[in-house]
């Protein structure tokens, strides 16, 4: 009886072992995607990312290893005023973040600009989304290495729209 017992307890360890590791496996196979349903970006081992350009172009880059000259706080601080004295800002209130994948070549010139897709996202996009991505491009010459010798940077950031 005890013996049929264990047996029993050890095949549930099991299964549910395997189930807790294909579950595991199915999360890593992911990649994240933008708004429109596209891939961006993909984590490999070795701090490398899987960077997928709009027409589906495969970089393979670092993830990481640029900032903003003035630090992630002057970066927001800088995007949200261009968001603020914008013509369309008309003082809606959306209390959300939102994410942007940054693609830097190895002269960090800004390659591509990706908006994070989110679960709770309206199908409709807020007007702010050209907002931010035109003054993200507008940061051009305004960063560093902080990694040297990679062909291809993503910079992820994360910025909150009041």
């Amino acid at each position: 009886m005890i013996i049929r017992l264990r047996s029993f307890v050890l095949l549930i360890v099991l299964f549910i072992g395997f189930c807790g590791c294909s579950s595991g496996k199915k999360i890593r196979q992911q990649a994240i995607k933008d708004i429109y349903g596209q891939p961006i970006s993909f984590l490999l081992k070795k701090n490398r990312e899987i960077y997928y350009s709009v027409n589906g172009e495969k970089k393979i880059a670092y993830p990481g290893g640029v900032e903003f000259n003035g630090g992630n706080d002057s970066l927001s601080a800088y995007i949200l005023s261009k968001y603020v004295n914008h013509p369309d800002y008309n003082y809606d209130e959306f209390n959300v973040n939102e994410y942007f994948f940054m693609l830097f070549d190895k002269d960090l010139n800004i390659k591509g600009i990706r908006i994070m897709h989110k679960k709770y996202a309206p199908k409709e996009r807020p007007y702010y989304d050209s907002i931010f991505i035109n003054a993200l491009k507008s940061t051009a010459g305004m960063w560093r290495k902080t990694v040297e010798n990679q062909e291809w940077y993503i910079y992820l950031h994360r910025q909150r729209v009041y």
